[in-house]
Order: structure tokens, then C-alpha cells, then sequence
């Protein structure tokens, strides 16, 4: 490991941070020249459906990066990793305010919706068997349900 990675902080980085960072940059880049475009329920459940494919690959690692917050001293902390992921959410909120502005809407909680999207879509995907039990729905219906609430709140308009 050390090796390859240096430590393991180089080894998170490797594992869970870069795709991350290269999700985010392919998402940002695919929306930039079309923002404001296109059904936002279509493009809410791409972007779910990848970020939560994303995280449930990796969920060992991102509980790992949820605890590394709550411990501040700890190897990963120390290292910048978690800064290099705030970074990446940062680039999806700007993004996520840019969308809002195009599409005519005003809100100034644009900023904290998508966070609270960004830790919806983490928490299911990472700790989805603590929340379902056994009987797990689909990945389909997870984004599914999770686009619904993100748009809309509780319940699509008919």
C-alpha cells in the first residue's frame, strides 16, 4: 500500500476522492453549455442515479470519509482529502445556482437544497441497509424517490 499510495490518506484519495472529483468534473461539464436546459426531472434522476452509484460502490469509503469528519484530528483530516471533497460540492452548489438563475428561479436556499441532496443521495447509498432492513428497494426506486423529494418536496404535481 504504501508503495502505491504513500499512505492512507493517498489511498482514500485514490479510491474515493478522485472519482469523485471526476464524476463532478464530467457532470459540470456535460451541464455548462446547456444549463437551464433540458426536463429537470430527467436530468435530476441521471445525476442521482450516477452520484448514488458512485457512493453505494463506494460506501465502505465513504462512511469512512463521514467519520473522518467528525474526528478533526484524524490522518484523513490532517491530509486535505476532506477539503478536496468540499471543494468538488462547492463546484456542484455553484452549479446548482447557476441552474436555478437560468431557469428564472429565485431562492436564496439554493445553496443548502443542494448539500441537503448531496448528504440525501450519500446517506441512502452509503447507509441504505441501516435505513431498509432487509428488503432493500430497487436502486431505480431509491433515485426514483429521491428525485421526487428533491424537486418537488413530497409528491410530484400531477
Amino acid at each position: 500500500m504504501f508503495r502505491y499510495f504513500g499512505n492512507k490518506p493517498g489511498l482514500f484519495r485514490e479510491a474515493m476522492v478522485l472519482p469523485f472529483v471526476e464524476f463532478v468534473e464530467h457532470f459540470i461539464a456535460s451541464r455548462e453549455a446547456s444549463i437551464g436546459s433540458g426536463d429537470p426531472e430527467k436530468l435530476s434522476q441521471q445525476f442521482i442515479g450516477e452520484l448514488y452509484d458512485l457512493f453505494r460502490s463506494h460506501r465502505a469509503l465513504a462512511a469512512l470519509l463521514f467519520a473522518a469528519d467528525v474526528h478533526v484530528e484524524s490522518e484523513l483530516s490532517a491530509s486535505g482529502v476532506l477539503d478536496d471533497v468540499r471543494e468538488q460540492i462547492e463546484k456542484l452548489v455553484k452549479l446548482g445556482e447557476a441552474e436555478t438563475r437560468a431557469r428564472g428561479l429565485r431562492s436564496g436556499r439554493q445553496a443548502l437544497g443542494t448539500r441537503t441532496s448531496i448528504a440525501m443521495i450519500a446517506g441512502m447509498a452509503t447507509f441504505g441497509s441501516w435505513f431498509f432492513g432487509k428488503r432493500r428497494p430497487s436502486r431505480d426506486k431509491i433515485v426514483e424517490e429521491l428525485a421526487v423529494t428533491i424537486l418537488y418536496g413530497r409528491n410530484r404535481p400531477e
